[in-house]
């Protein structure tokens, strides 16, 4: 299985206290998704081909554009709108649960 997950952001590690409990809690989720999914990067290619696109957010298109070039199954977005021109399909986090 391969997607592109949108809600994933890495975050430095001078973080307020507050939010390192926050950050351990991510941390072990992308490990326990790591052991499932395939983490797509972005190339030049990427953004150029980003450029380009009908997908009318610059950040969308990048995404769009990184998930087309590895042959991703879909995109996990809570913003399904935001893909409505994306040529992969874009999912909910709660559709990717319910079809596992």
């Amino acid at each position: 299985m391969s997607f592109f997950s949108i809600g994933l952001s890495f975050l430095s590690s001078g973080l307020p206290t507050a939010l390192q409990a926050v950050w351990k809690r991510q941390k072990k989720a992308i490990v326990q998704i790591s052991k499932f999914a395939i983490f797509c990067d972005t190339t030049k290619h990427d953004i150029q081909n980003a450029l380009l696109s009908s997908v009318s957010d610059f950040e969308d298109a990048v995404i769009v554009s990184s998930a087309k070039r590895e042959d991703m199954d879909f995109i996990i977005t809570r913003n399904k709108k935001d893909f409505a021109n994306s040529v992969v399909k874009a999912i909910t986090p709660i559709e990717f649960l319910e079809s596992s």
